[in-house]
């Protein structure tokens, strides 16, 4: 089996500012894009 586990605590900037204090749109982004990335280069789980 093959698969990624994008684990976020929080379900909005408010909420995941009292966790961690990161930008949450940015984490966002960034799971987007590897996301992309890892499809580009063959993944397929």
């Amino acid at each position: 089996m093959r698969f990624i586990i994008f684990s976020m605590p929080g379900f909005s900037q408010e909420s995941y500012d009292k966790i961690h204090g990161f930008n949450f749109e940015k984490i966002k982004d960034n799971i987007i894009k590897m996301s992309r990335n890892f499809r580009e280069n063959g993944f397929t789980g």
